[in-house]
């Protein structure tokens, strides 16, 4: 899938981001219904920032983009469980220095899977939707 991108400081959708979403959602439900007869599947969503701003601000900040974008797929008619995490900028795909604006870190991105995945060092409190 292509990840979804935020404005800096913004957890809301932009407009442009709606088909990556409609393509998105169309390969999940693609997935769920060859995978899902086999195993319980749930969607689990990773939100991040880029390195603008404070720590524990950009936290919340990857925690609301994630969830946005589960909302966003739970009313598109996505029925399976959907769980969301943010990890602020501490996973970034494009290394910067800090306070540095960089869109591609600011992105939300998703796995479907049985178990939870671990992201990193530290074990993650998926929240369900």
């Amino acid at each position: 899938h292509e990840e979804v991108n935020f404005d800096s400081g913004k957890s809301e959708i932009r407009a442009e981001e709606n088909d990556k979403l409609d393509a998105s959602y169309i390969q999940i439900t693609a997935a769920v219904m060859t995978y899902g007869r086999f195993a319980s599947v749930k969607l689990y969503i990773a939100g991040h920032t880029d390195t603008v701003g404070k720590n524990d601000a950009n936290k919340t900040l990857s925690l609301n983009r994630a969830r946005a974008l589960g909302a966003w797929l739970k009313k598109r008619g996505l029925s399976i469980p959907i769980f969301y995490e943010g990890f602020g900028e501490g996973a970034l795909l494009v290394g910067t220095a800090d306070e540095t604006d960089e869109v591609k870190n600011r992105r939300a991105e998703y796995i479907i899977a049985i178990d939870a995945p671990t992201m990193g060092p530290t074990a993650q409190q998926w929240k369900r939707l």
